[in-house]
């Protein structure tokens, strides 16, 4: 009779992990039910490590520990989620709240005859973490020395201990943060540039792919020191950003160059003077989402800043690598809109998701301004109220009319609120029409 030991640790652990009661707990029950049976956690260990969603703080030391003691589990670690959090709101929080402050004197005086113990496990723990952060050779800048890492590290202060947890898995390719402290984010941020613009042989963080960033807070929102440091991952592909108010970009040290080949900025605002500065180290990039958050949202202070021309006039800096192009939400009055300016000069751009009123109140038709290798093109109708529903499907019919001449390769339309005339049209040409 074949039993759970049997199968495969690859298939033990996904029949662990499938125990979900709350995502952001689903390690901290990986970890519980793995520990019921010695056998099990035996053959599960080492596979915990391979994907670490968001550990409490307590969570954040054991892991950041076990792992410089056992590098293959450290080897092991392909995805992890993080929270940056405030260490002094979470203490004031603690000695605030009655029923903790009851627990903590209630443990406070069962542990008292272990305070040597427990003395002499933190010096050895903080040991373990500054040995640590010397061998990762990070180079020393006048806004982070290696005095303010050893004494972050002494206090364990939550951003330096997710910095150096970080920094210390060689196989991360996919990173998801959090931020719930600005404190905490600069000290990372700095912590994370000083480390890939490192001259060591070593290049840390060498194999993130994928980042995603995201506040805690709905009324909070990123801000760029935070974002900064993200674009000096050396093999970073994709940068997904919720909740950014972007202005005043400057890459220090220089920045000539990001992998980064696909950016999506969601409810998000972009400041006119940052589009420039942002779109000139994007070399490689082929997609771009930007779907701006509602003026009405009061943690987008930085959203009437944004400016469509901008960002619309700045692209001509990716043309020769950007195959799509998302700017399919609005998130203006009427009044701010300001035209996006021809496409025609972006050889290898297939696939458009616009709003009209971007385009409305420009010189030139639609098919004037899309480009000619174009296969897919989305439209969206909101905030048109000058422009009627005629004229928007007769600037569309000019487009598809001139598919033989101007678009061989357009496949698909998508047109908000449909149109039969259209429709038919779009058959009669090859189109498919939705």
């Amino acid at each position: 009779m074949t039993g759970l030991l049997d199968l495969a640790p690859e298939i033990l652990v996904q029949i662990v992990r499938s125990v979900h009661i709350y995502p952001l707990q689903s390690d901290a029950i990986l970890y519980k039910l793995a520990r019921t049976c010695r056998r099990l956690y035996q053959v599960t260990e080492p596979f915990l490590y391979t994907k670490l969603v968001q550990p409490r703080r307590k969570q954040t030391r054991q892991l950041l520990r076990t792992i410089l003691e056992k590098p293959d589990y450290a080897a092991r670690v392909k995805t992890i989620s993080l929270y940056l959090r405030n260490d002094e709101d979470r203490y004031r929080y603690r000695y605030h709240n009655p029923i903790i402050r009851r627990t903590h004197r209630r443990e406070s005086d069962e542990d008292r005859e272990n305070d040597e113990v427990l003395a002499r496990q933190k010096e050895r723990e903080i040991e373990l973490f500054v040995g640590a952060y010397d061998g990762l050779g990070i180079i020393e800048t006048s806004e982070l020395s290696r005095e303010q890492w050893i004494s972050a590290l002494k206090e364990r202060k939550e951003a330096a201990l997710v910095a150096l947890l970080l920094l210390s898995l060689p196989n991360l390719d996919k990173v998801n943060i959090v931020i719930d402290s600005h404190d905490g984010a600069f000290f990372f941020s700095r912590a994370i540039i000083a480390a890939c613009s490192s001259q060591q042989e070593r290049v840390h963080l060498q194999h993130v792919k994928d980042v995603t960033m995201d506040p805690e807070r709905s009324e909070d929102c990123i801000r760029t020191e935070e974002l900064v440091p993200i674009f000096y991952l050396p093999s970073l592909e994709r940068l997904s950003v919720f909740q950014a108010g972007l202005n005043d970009f400057e890459f220090e040290p220089p920045l000539s160059s990001c992998p980064v080949a696909s950016i999506e900025f969601m409810d998000s605002g972009v400041a006119g003077d940052a589009a420039p500065t942002l779109f000139s180290v994007l070399k490689h990039l082929k997609h771009i989402v930007f779907q701006p958050g509602s003026p009405k949202c009061k943690f987008h202070r930085l959203i009437h800043q944004t400016e469509i021309a901008s960002i619309g006039y700045n692209l001509h800096l990716v043309s020769a690598t950007l195959e799509s192009l998302d700017l399919s939400r609005l998130g203006f009055d009427e009044s701010n809109l300001k035209s996006v300016p021809s496409l025609h000069d972006f050889p290898k751009l297939k696939k458009v998701s616009i709003q009209l009123a971007y385009i409305m109140s420009s010189e030139n038709e639609l098919w004037e301004l899309m480009p000619p290798a174009i296969e897919e093109l989305y439209l969206g109708t909101d905030g048109c109220g000058s422009l009627s529903r005629d004229d928007m499907v007769r600037e569309v019919m000019e487009l598809v009319l001139r598919k033989e001449e101007k678009f061989p390769e357009l496949k698909k339309v998508v047109f908000e609120g449909g149109d039969e005339n259209l429709r038919d049209i779009c058959l009669t040409k090859g189109i498919e029409f939705a």
